[in-house]
């Protein structure tokens, strides 16, 4: 989803679309690394920009940790191959 068709989200539904549970967004939340707004009534709710700025990190962390472990998956195998040229 892009921004433009987001829309305002409680953080038990952001959760549920992460995929993780709801303490974890309200504990990262309580830690300011998701920031939420309240509204008029004092419920906490994740913005759109906000979203997508947690999904790329996200994504982002995902595709870094694969290169460390394609990384040292790839000297694994080399170390393998030289122990049975060997």
């Amino acid at each position: 989803m892009t921004t433009a068709t987001r829309s305002n989200v409680s953080p038990y539904a952001f959760a549920k679309e992460l995929g993780v549970r709801p303490q974890m967004v309200y504990n990262y939340i309580s830690k300011g690394w998701i920031k939420a707004e309240t509204n008029e009534l004092g419920k906490k709710f994740i913005t759109p920009d906000e979203q997508e700025r947690v999904i790329a990190k996200r994504a982002e962390k995902a595709a870094e940790k694969k290169a460390q472990i394609d990384t040292e998956l790839g000297e694994v195998h080399e170390a393998l191959e030289a122990l049975e040229n060997a």
